[in-house]
């Protein structure tokens, strides 16, 4: 699948898919600060949750492109 540049299109609001995001961090002593690919549920470009993050909330910002989330193997 190819990126999906954020000026083209957005994800639906809630939709769960692959973000490249320039930042993703948590609210507890989390953080990478380089470019990373991560799977959210999109709410807004500056902050979208990143999932199956079970202690703490992990958000990723800066998206500037996304792809919809592969189908699952058989």
């Amino acid at each position: 699948m190819d990126w999906i540049k954020i000026e083209e299109k957005l994800p639906k609001q809630d939709e769960k898919v692959l973000v490249w995001a320039n930042k993703v961090e948590g609210e507890i002593y989390y953080e990478v600060s380089e470019p990373s690919c991560v799977k959210v549920i999109f709410k807004t470009l500056e902050y979208s949750n990143v999932v199956d993050c079970d202690y703490y909330e992990v958000f990723a910002s800066g998206i500037t492109h996304w792809q919809p989330l592969p189908k699952a193997p058989k």
